[in-house]
């Protein structure tokens, strides 16, 4: 009878010690989930503000494009009016 509930005594232990070693187990991977989760808000906090200068820094090259084709344009047809009468002027000397 001493045997038994010395064995039972022993078995309860083992399995208090499981169940305390698959507690702090699960505990030690509930802090890694929120380490994580807090890294991802993180880094999405980050990608949206790439995000945010990304669109802000194509809007600015797209405006200096197009100013730059507007001036090329305008220089180009102010040429391309004169460009006879000034050939005019330097072949017939």
């Amino acid at each position: 009878m001493l045997y038994i509930l010395s064995c039972t005594l022993y078995v309860v232990y083992i399995v208090i010690y499981i169940v305390c070693c698959i507690y702090y187990h699960t505990q030690q991977a509930v802090e890694q989930f929120k380490a994580v989760e807090a890294k991802e808000q993180e880094l999405r906090a980050e990608l949206e503000q790439a995000q945010q200068e990304t669109a802000t820094a194509t809007q600015q090259f797209t405006q200096v494009r197009s100013e730059r084709h507007q001036l090329f344009t305008r220089a180009f047809e102010a040429i391309s009016r004169n460009i006879d009468v000034i050939y005019k002027q330097l072949t017939s000397r």
